[in-house]
């Protein structure tokens, strides 16, 4: 395997990471395959909930994948165009809300959704059914940002400060707060762990894009040089104290109580519970440590075929859902067969995300599409740039244009 750390060109994939990514996409996917067919309930046996509690990591994982793209993607934009990096992040933000309006459409075109359902999923004071991490990449990605400029001024202690700070802020002032009144309520849960309605909140998920940084930062930055000492003891201690949490709550509960409270979602994910995020550090690190022994020890055409559409994992979860959201709802109990049609599932959906990175991603209808995205993202990074260059690396408003403007000539 290539030494991370000798990668230095930003278009140069990581094969473990699209391993990771594929992994944890498809966690994700067979949770909704599960729900969808009802072919088990999390809290009817102990088996049951151990593996809802397996595809519970999906989101946590995905969450500090987001945050080894911040450092490994958009910080080496940030650094060399600041409006290239605000353009990348708004165009990527469309895409994902586009995704969402396509997949709650699909749910009200099949029956399993109401027309103010439809309106509260598309304005964010709703729920759409598959449709979480969609709406959190969403936000994160117009946030990202404010931490890209923490990042760049102060470095690890600066990004753990955040967090820090964040947590210790929402335990002060809002984790005693009643819900917010209808219609907010959904959207204060999303954004700052108000009220238990839905989990993880986006000021919460700062611990896991942090996490993500760290990690990446640490694989990427000169080795024995300060700056990567810092990010790996910042890494170690998130990881150290993942553990003594989730021990002290092992001690608690016992360790199956724990695997119930991971389950069950109104349990620890929605409530905002430290545990929840403590699971998710310590799983998306299993995740990324079997992505890496996998790179090493599958075979080449497995290993292509799952990093083909591990690099395009935005569309395998869109066209599942998809296609989840049109096919008619049966319930199939636990057994054989349904775990043979989970597989089936999986499959197709695999292929049709090879389908994407082969052949459908280079259609003209894609291209126009993706064009017009492209010209809508820039239009917005040029009209809000000027307001936000103080978070530039540079902070000099003539140096980003001279540097857009050289760009732009190459």
């Amino acid at each position: 395997m290539q030494d991370p750390a000798r990668i230095s060109s930003p278009n140069k994939r990581i094969a473990y990471l699209d391993i990771f990514r594929y992994s944890a996409v498809t966690f994700a996917i067979i949770s909704h395959i599960v729900i969808h067919h009802q072919i088990y309930d999390e809290t009817a046996s102990d088996e049951a909930a151990m593996m809802k509690a397996v595809t519970r990591a999906a989101t946590p994982a995905l969450l500090v994948l987001f945050g080894m793209m911040i450092e490994l993607v958009y910080y080496r934009k940030y650094k060399t165009s600041f409006k290239g990096a605000m353009t990348s992040l708004i165009q990527r933000a469309i895409m994902c809300y586009l995704a969402l309006v396509a997949l709650a459409t699909a749910f009200f075109v099949s029956g399993a959704m109401t027309a103010k359902g439809l309106v509260g999923g598309i304005t964010l004071l709703g729920q759409v059914h598959n449709n979480d991490i969609f709406k959190l990449y969403m936000i994160l990605l117009v946030l990202t940002l404010p931490l890209l400029f923490i990042r760049h001024r102060w470095g690890a202690i600066g990004v753990g400060a955040f967090v820090v700070t964040l947590w210790v802020g929402h335990h002060l002032l809002l984790s005693s707060l009643s819900p917010l009144p209808y219609p907010l309520g959904h959207i204060g849960s999303l954004t700052m762990g108000i009220g238990s309605g839905f989990g993880p909140s986006i000021l919460h998920s700062s611990v896991l894009l942090v996490f993500g940084m760290a990690l990446a930062a640490a694989l990427l930055t000169e080795r024995n040089s300060s700056a990567r000492r810092s990010w790996l003891v910042l890494s170690t201690v998130i990881i150290a104290g993942a553990l003594i949490v989730i021990l002290h709550q092992m001690i608690t509960y016992g360790p199956m109580g724990v695997v119930r409270k991971i389950a069950v979602i109104r349990e620890w994910r929605n409530s905002h519970h430290l545990g929840y995020y403590a699971y998710g550090i310590l799983a998306a690190s299993l995740l990324l440590l079997f992505a890496v022994v996998g790179d090493r020890l599958l075979p080449a055409r497995a290993k292509a075929a799952i990093s083909k559409a591990g690099g395009v994992t935005l569309m395998y979860f869109f066209l599942a859902n998809l296609l989840l959201a049109l096919i008619p709802t049966f319930a199939m109990p636990a057994s054989a067969i349904s775990a043979a049609l989970v597989l089936v599932y999986v499959a197709v959906f695999t292929a049709l995300a090879l389908w994407w990175a082969r052949t459908g991603k280079n259609m003209p209808m894609a291209n126009i599409y993706m064009n017009a995205i492209g010209a809508l993202s820039r239009s917005v990074a040029e009209k809000l740039s000027p307001s936000v260059t103080f978070m530039s690396a540079t902070g000099n408003s003539e140096i980003e244009r001279a540097s857009d403007g050289a760009s732009n000539a190459r």
